[in-house]
């Protein structure tokens, strides 16, 4: 089971009050569960906390790190694309991989609509 709060436009919006804005997410499984938050629009460090059967003993292990998923993932993906157009090279990640990233979200979307599982290659035309 997995869920995901995206709670980015919290209100009111009056100048003086303190929001909630927050992107929080738990992945439970039969052996374990993950939980974390992504540290967006705060600008905080993202948290990830899991506990396991089979690798934790069920103890809760929470690792920690300085990095945000943004702007550090996007600049360097940005600063690629930069140095491929200044060098005239093939940039490392293509269209193509956006595009399949698409199709993989759409596929999710639609079975969860339909509640079975779907096959991915439906969802891509190379």
């Amino acid at each position: 089971m997995a869920l995901s709060l995206e709670d980015v436009w919290s209100g009111p919006r009056e100048s003086g009050f303190q929001d909630d804005q927050c992107i929080t997410w738990r992945v439970e499984g039969t052996a374990g569960v993950a939980k974390g938050t992504i540290g967006w629009p705060g600008g905080e460090p993202s948290t990830l906390t899991y506990a396991s059967k089979t690798h934790t003993d069920g103890k809760w292990v929470s690792p920690h790190w300085d990095t945000m998923w943004f702007p550090h993932a996007f600049i360097g993906v940005m600063e690629q694309l930069q140095y491929a157009i200044e060098s005239n090279t093939p940039p490392v990640l293509h269209v193509a991989d956006t595009v399949r990233t698409m199709a993989l979200v759409e596929a999710a979307y639609q079975s969860i609509d339909e509640q079975r599982t779907l096959r991915f290659n439906d969802f891509i035309q190379e």
